[in-house]
């Protein structure tokens, strides 16, 4: 009941929390977040992914370290939650989960494992109105394409919702809540040195637990399925400056 009646008083008083800071809301907006979830008792929050081995996560965070000399207020991603989002769920029950575990296996059956490489950093949805800091994919973006396209049709089947936005496979690296220089962030960026960032291999789909703390979110695997099948083959589509990522 707590949590239910702090979630009305955030609603209550958005009017002026809406002339406020970013950085003054963030503990309040988070913990609104937790208490909207905590209602929910039967929904997992869940998304699909391609997950990332260790040793090339932490040389992302390696490589984009001097982004980090921008004055601004930012949620950089943790270096364990570094992924590629497929399909971002939302809240399930177990039973739906089941559903969509199934389903995933046909999906992954149908797959080969390809190689991945990345390297371009970019920020969405433009540098006039940055919020977040990606990474881009260089090579496997043809794969990724198809393997996101026959999720997304297939969990539109079973009811979901399809995305109006076309997926663009990144990596989010930061939220941007306060930017003091836009110009600052974008000269940064261009300044970044040239950085080795190992390829891998594609080779399993993930599905995710998102549990969201104030410190960020845990994220924890509830399968893990291995790409075992045919080709793939989809037009190229790199990450945009000028588009909204899907997750």
């Amino acid at each position: 009941m707590f949590l239910t009646c702090l979630c009305a008083i955030a609603i209550v008083l958005h009017p002026v929390l809406h002339w406020l800071k970013p950085q003054c809301l963030e503990g309040l907006c988070v913990t609104a977040r937790l208490a909207k979830r905590a209602t929910r008792p039967n929904g997992i929050r869940s998304f699909i992914s391609i997950e990332i081995p260790r040793p090339i996560r932490e040389q992302m965070v390696r490589a984009l370290e001097p982004l980090k000399s921008v004055r601004g207020k930012f949620n950089w991603s943790s270096t364990n939650n570094l992924h590629i989002t497929l399909k971002f769920l939302g809240d399930c029950t177990r039973g739906r989960l089941e559903l969509i575990s199934k389903r995933l296996a046909d999906i992954a059956a149908r797959h080969r494992p390809f190689e991945m490489t990345f390297g371009g950093v970019g920020v969405f949805p433009s540098h006039a109105a940055p919020r977040i800091i990606w990474l881009g994919v260089k090579d496997g973006v043809e794969q990724l394409l198809k393997l996101s396209k026959d999720v997304t049709d297939s969990m539109e089947e079973i009811g979901f919702k399809k995305e109006s936005r076309p997926f663009r496979p990144h990596i989010t690296l930061a939220r941007i809540k306060y930017l003091s220089s836009r110009d600052a962030l974008k000269a940064s960026i261009e300044a970044l040195p040239q950085v080795h960032i190992d390829g891998m291999t594609a080779d399993h789909i993930f599905l995710m637990r998102s549990q969201l703390r104030t410190k960020g979110a845990i994220y924890t695997v509830i399968e893990r399925l291995c790409l075992s099948g045919g080709e793939t083959h989809a037009e190229a589509q790199p990450p945009s400056a000028e588009q909204t990522p899907v997750g």
